[in-house]
Order: C-alpha cells, then structure tokens, then sequence
C-alpha cells in the first residue's frame, strides 16, 4: 500500500529515523527527501542491514534511494516482533524486543529506538540495524530448534528458534523460554518436560520438531 502521509512535515515526522517496510524488505527511513516533476514527495531509504562506523557517530547510508511515497510498495504496517539472536559475544544470548503504544507527537509509523523495548547497553537499536539478525526477526527467519540446539550445546548461551522461543544451556541442562518465560527443561535438550502451567504450548513445541516428555 503507498504512504498514508503527503506532505514533508507529515513524512518528516511520522517516518524520519525509522523502519518500515518497501517491497518487502526492512528499510531505514533517511532524512533525504526529494520531489518528483509532478511534485509527489519521495522519502529515502536504506535497505537493512547497513554500515555503521566502528567509532559510533553518524551512520553511512550506502545504497540510498528515494521513492515516492505513492508507490503501492510501501507498507507502514505494525510489526510482529519477538525474540532478536545476538552473536556479538562469543556466548549467544537473546532480547525479547516489543513496540511500545506511543500516541502524539511522538508517533512514528515505523520501529525506532524510542518505541521498542528490549535492547541495551550491549545492544542498542542503531547496532542492531547493522547487523542480519534484526533483519532476520522483522523476516521471521530463525534456524530450526535442531540447528539453535546444536550451538548452544556447543558454546552455551540462549538462541531464539521462532519469534516467540528459545532455548538455553545453563549448567548442563536445556531451558525453554516462550515470551521470556521459562517453559519447560530437559538434561540433554532432546526431549523437555513442560511446565504444568504451560501445557497448553505442546502443540506449538511439537510443531517445532521437540519431543515432549510425558508427566
């Protein structure tokens, strides 16, 4: 669908500085903003993920284009977040990242540092940008519960397998986590004992290819 904002302050403010979508794929809304000849407004972009300096600063938007905010490519839709995979470390981890309801002035149609939750000092929203795995949770695009499994039986840590799970190795036994929750537990991760409170998620952890432990 095109952008439901026509003029530049309506652009400027509601899209400036933040993520949306075009063509399906996850852009960062820049501040450069052209005409057409016709005089229809074309907001820039970058395509996600995208260089940021080593020393911090100012970004470096390579591959910059500007299309017209009437293009049906566009889609200022709300975001089904979740579980982010952070491998900066050499111990994998996991934020649990959600958009909070801002209303106002301060709205913005798509994802910015100031309407998500969930990163910090290790992580920070514009880091997050330079990296796949931002991209990778806006895309729903996770490895399988074998393949998360697999790493984190080797290097321990926490990896997210769907936006809403992942599993952990802590002192040589396995976690599941839903929603930032703890779910269920197994000594080798090849079969889990569900929480009782949490029984209602076996269909979803079969779905996924993990075997569940009888009570």
């Amino acid at each position: 669908m095109a952008v439901p904002f026509r003029s530049m302050e309506e652009i400027t403010d509601r899209m400036h500085s933040s993520v949306c979508i075009f063509e399906g794929d996850p852009v960062y809304i820049t501040g450069s903003v052209e005409l057409d000849p016709a005089g229809v407004l074309k907001p820039g972009f970058v395509k996600l993920p995208f260089d940021v300096p080593a020393h911090g600063g100012m970004m470096r938007p390579r591959g910059l284009q500007n299309i017209l905010v009437t293009d049906p490519g566009w889609s200022v839709k709300d975001f089904n977040l979740g579980y982010l995979n952070d491998d900066h470390n050499e111990i994998p981890r996991v934020l649990y990242v959600t958009r909070m309801p801002v209303r106002g002035l301060g709205y913005k149609a798509g994802l910015t540092e100031s309407n998500l939750t969930g990163f910090d000092r290790h992580l920070s929203f514009f880091t997050a940008l330079a990296g796949q795995n931002f991209k990778n949770m806006l895309l729903n695009k996770y490895p399988s519960y074998q393949v998360a499994h697999a790493r984190v039986l080797i290097k321990g840590g926490t990896i997210a397998f769907d936006k809403q799970l992942a599993v952990e190795q802590s002192e040589d036994i396995f976690h599941l986590y839903y929603r930032d929750r703890k779910i269920a537990s197994s000594l080798t991760g090849e079969a889990y004992k569900v929480n009782r409170q949490h029984i209602y998620l076996k269909e979803l952890l079969v779905e996924k290819r993990i075997r569940i432990i009888e009570a």
